[in-house]
């Protein structure tokens, strides 16, 4: 869960859905001014679906940038996406899938990093505006897949 332009936004391993954050109601308007009442029910009964095919199994490959827009990389669906607004993108589809394809070998079953083995991160540094994939499995098979992707938010 992150917060995001004033809700939560929740990843699941299949999905992204949005909670909308009700901390008060309009009863109506006094003197030109709206009032308000506080509400019992503070988070709704149900979230509103933002995709249902991408998510993350890996807590971590998620990170919010300073421009309000949350990045993830989805390891089954072997994707980076971006949520901005109240949409979802694919950045990878755009230049690296295949890349991504022949290089994302970890599995549904694996959802645990393993410090120096496994692990998939994103990280973002304010200064430049780079959001930073990083991604190594070093059990997979006989090699290692080890690599780093940047975007860059100004550049797109």
């Amino acid at each position: 869960m992150i917060g995001f332009e004033g809700h939560i936004l929740v990843v699941f391993e299949h999905g992204i859905g949005l909670a909308v954050i009700n901390e008060r109601i309009l009863a109506g308007t006094g003197e030109g001014e709206p009032v308000f009442i506080n509400s019992r029910n503070v988070l709704p009964e149900e979230l509103t679906i933002i995709t249902d095919t991408y998510g993350t199994q890996w807590p971590e490959s998620v990170v919010k940038t300073e421009s309000g827009s949350v990045y993830g990389v989805d390891t089954i669906a072997k994707k980076i996406w971006r949520v901005k607004g109240e949409n979802v993108e694919l950045l990878s589809d755009f230049k690296v899938n295949k890349f991504l394809i022949d290089n994302i070998t970890l599995g549904e079953r694996e959802l645990y990093p393993i410090i120096g083995l496994k692990n998939v991160k994103t990280h973002y540094n304010n200064n430049k505006k780079d959001v930073m994939f990083t991604f190594y499995d070093d059990v997979y098979k006989d090699e290692e897949k080890v690599w780093n992707l940047c975007y860059n938010e100004l550049l797109e």
